[in-house]
This record gives structure tokens, sequence and C-alpha cells, in this order.
């Protein structure tokens, strides 16, 4: 592919004809704030924190996608554009809900890793704040409009990549919003739960639903002993997290929950699905099944878990036990 040269803060950068003056940027390691842009998603332009100064361009154009051209003259940060995005920071700050310390991205926010980085103290613009009432109705997720910056990546890895479509932009001006069509709930589309709209989310807008409480009830019930479950696509999240092969991660996840209290089981679970902390991808033959169900019955309890420091999810299966029921351990591996 033909290769062009343009100047970005003075320097001069080689690009591939067809690239972004963001990504051109982003190659030779000269930083150029970000919200709405996603590597894994096409550029849009919406939310105005990327502007840039052009030689020869009136207005500022958004870095995220202005093409790039040969003999381009580039400035990434010169006064008018600081300005411009500490502006644009302010107004979506004015329209934000004030509860960082009790928020779930609190800390792992991209609106406020980029408001300290601009030295936000105080906001400048005061009126009306949008507000709206939070989606609980989903098992797995939840929304809360009024922490929605409409940077639109939900929407585009709903569609671009999940091909899903389950959620849109819609109206206009003030009354923007991002959600299901018609305002309806989200457990009545046909959302599938993966949970990319949430991994994309860059605030608390959108986070899953957190049973730790039911978890460490679980443990904590003499009448219980928990199995714990971790699918392959977990184990490869976990270990991307931590940077560890899948033996290190496995070994790692085990520790940890063995340390959380499911160690205190660990000789009765193996009669039944042979490990305490289980692997989803491995299954359980006749001979553990039939095990199983002379043993106890099985109340199998999903709980899908993803904090917002890192992506996990913990399946957990509850065993009563009590020597009835024909439900077999194996039901802990479906869904």
């Amino acid at each position: 592919m033909a290769k062009v040269t343009l100047t970005i803060d003075g320097r001069p950068v080689q690009a591939e004809a067809g690239q972004t003056v963001l990504e051109a940027a982003n190659a030779a390691g000269i930083y150029i704030p970000t919200l709405c842009y996603h590597p894994d998603l096409k550029p849009e332009g919406v939310c105005r924190l990327c502007v840039v100064e052009v030689k020869g361009q009136r207005v500022l154009p958004t870095a995220c996608t202005l093409p790039v051209a040969e003999g381009m003259v580039v400035d990434t940060h010169t006064a008018n554009v600081r300005e411009a995005r500490k502006i644009v920071l302010e107004l979506l700050l004015a329209n934000h809900p004030q509860d960082c310390l009790t928020c779930s991205r609190n800390q792992h926010c991209e609106l406020q890793k980029l408001s300290n980085e601009f030295g936000i103290r105080e906001l400048p613009f005061e009126g009306a704040r949008r507000v709206a009432e939070r989606d609980t109705s989903s098992s797995s997720i939840i929304r809360n409009p009024e922490k929605c910056v409409l940077c639109d990546r939900c929407v585009r890895v709903c569609h671009q990549i999940q091909s899903v479509g389950c959620i849109f932009t819609s109206n206009r001006g003030w009354e923007t919003e991002i959600g299901p069509a018609f305002g309806v709930d989200l457990n009545k589309t046909a959302c599938v739960y993966c949970g990319q709209c949430v991994a994309h989310c860059p605030t608390g807008a959108l986070e899953t639903v957190n049973p730790s409480e039911d978890i460490w009830n679980a443990i904590r019930d003499p009448e219980k002993f928990v199995v714990v479950q971790t699918a392959p696509a977990v184990r490869a999240a976990i270990g991307e997290t931590i940077g560890a092969t899948v033996d290190r991660t496995v070994a790692e996840i085990r520790a940890a929950m063995r340390g959380a209290g499911f160690a205190a089981l660990q000789r009765l679970a193996v009669r039944l699905v042979n490990e305490t902390v289980g692997d989803a991808e491995f299954g359980i033959d006749g001979e553990q099944q039939g095990q199983a169900q002379g043993a106890a019955r099985v109340d199998v309890l999903l709980l899908a878990a993803l904090p917002p420091d890192a992506a996990q999810t913990l399946v957990v299966a509850l065993v009563r036990t009590q020597d009835h029921g024909r439900r077999v351990v194996q039901e802990a591996t479906e869904g």
C-alpha cells in the first residue's frame, strides 16, 4: 500500500494511505485523547475529544475520522485544541451524575480518567440534567441512561461485530438517547447477553448484574456446598488480564476460589463433580453422573459476575445436601 508523509507536532510521520490521523499518531507514539473511538469499531467522531488543528483548515477536525494526506501538517495539543477538548469534557460532566465513588466503574472510567487528565475540578456549566430510570429488567445487564455519554460504542459493537442489533440511537439534540427501540426494556429485545456492550462502554452506563452477595451467602450456608465452574472463554479473558498461560490461569483461578472459601467443601464435592473448582471444558461421564444422582439433589443457580476491573465470570452451582431428586451435576455445565 502507498505511503504518505505528514507532520504531526513537528515530527515527520509515515503512514499508509487510507489511515486516519489518529491511527498514524498512535503508530508514532503521539497521544491524542479519545472517548468514542475504539480500535474494534468503525470511527464516528461523535465525542469531539480527538479534535486537532490542521494547517489550512478553518475548523478543528476529528483525528479518528480524518484521512492522512501527503504533506499534511497536524498539531494535536495547541491552546485552541486543549480548550475545545476541555469544554467538551465539562459539558459531558455537567450532564453526568456526580456519584463516582459509588459507581461500578470508579477508577476504571474513561470519562473520569480524562477529567483528571485535563485537571477539571469545577464545572462552569449549570442547568438541567438528563433524568432517566435504570433498566434492571435483564438478568445480566443493567442500563443506566443517566451515565451515558452517547459515544455510540455499544450500538456499533452490537450491530457491527455481534450482528444482534438490539440497541439503537434515537431522537435528536437534548432528547438523544441510546437503548432498545421504542423505549422497551432490554429483556424484551433480541439481546443475547454477550456482554460486548458492557465491555466497550467507557462509563458506568452499562454494567453487569453483580451476584457477589448471593455467592457469599451460598458459601456461608452450612447446608450447601458450592461448585465453581469456569468456561473456556472466561479463562481466556482472565488469562489476558493477568498475562498468563492457560495452565497458570486455571491454577490461579482455583487458588483464588479456594482462598475465598470454596476449599472447605472440596472433599465432598470431589465425589460429585471431580473438583470443587470445576472446568466447563470437560463433561461428566456416566459413572460420575450416577454417583451424583445417588449422593444429592442438585439445585443449579447460575450466577454471572463481571467486576469492572477484570473480565471475570463465575458460574456457581449450589448443591443442596439432600438425598432426593434426579437432577444431576451435568446441569451445572449447561447454559
